[in-house]
């Protein structure tokens, strides 16, 4: 389909690609995230537990809504996950539809970036939107549903807008979700993402999409072909 002429992709082939695939996600951004590491041996992974500071994020390649992410409070506990990792390996969830795989043989680790709030910037076109994605009250890690949209344009917005459309313009895509932290005066990307749910939970469906003549999420799709009209995907 994606090479029968008049045809316009909307999900770009590379974002589907690495869409279940963090480690590949690292290969090709990483210059992007947290001081990250993958290693394929023991014996480099423990290693490198000498040199960390803790807590220390650990993600499989697989899951989405935060799944498969452990935060490792100690050194300790952080060398008996990697061995498990080497050993036996742990159980993964790929979602409420998938069977449960095991990540086994890699480790892929992120420095940890202590925060409430994970900032998910959605590029449809050449619009944006823009949600604050809070913790769980128990875990620092973004909860799936604990979400608030953005409505109004602010300095942290901008500062935020202008990180995310440099990735958008490197990646090439028209068509994705970034999940961001803010790492002092810098920006930081988590992981991308091509699916998000709509309709969305709490107030999201009010949320604003800037650069959209002032439409809002539920509005997503008039958007989406408005931007197709416009040729924004003729310029990817």
């Amino acid at each position: 389909m994606r090479d029968r002429r008049g045809l316009t992709m909307i999900q770009d082939a590379e974002q589907v690609r690495l869409y279940e695939d963090k480690s590949g996600q690292f290969a090709k951004w990483g210059h992007w995230m947290p001081d990250t590491w993958r290693f394929t041996d023991l014996e480099s992974a423990l290693a490198q537990l000498e040199h960390c500071e803790y807590p220390l994020v650990s993600k499989a390649d697989v899951g989405a809504s935060s799944v498969n992410v452990r935060i490792l409070k100690t050194k300790d506990e952080a060398a008996a996950h990697i061995k498990q990792l080497f050993g036996e390996g742990i159980r993964v969830n790929h979602g409420a539809h998938c069977p449960n795989t095991l990540q086994k043989g890699y480790a892929l680790l992120q420095r940890f970036i202590p925060h409430h709030i994970t900032y998910r910037v959605n590029a449809m076109g050449d619009t944006r939107a823009v949600f604050y994605r809070y913790c769980y009250p128990d875990r620092p890690v973004a909860q799936t549903g604990n979400v608030e949209p953005a409505f109004d344009m602010t300095d942290e917005l901008e500062s935020l807008l202008e990180y995310a459309d440099r990735f958008f313009v490197e990646a090439g895509t028209k068509w994705c979700a970034l999940d961001i932290l803010r790492d002092g005066n810098e920006w930081k990307l988590l992981e991308t993402s091509l699916a998000w749910p709509w309709p969305s939970p709490g107030r999201c469906n009010e949320g604003t999409i800037f650069r959209s003549g002032g439409k809002q999420w539920i509005e997503m799709f008039d958007v989406m072909m408005d931007e197709v009209e416009r040729g924004a995907w003729s310029q990817s």
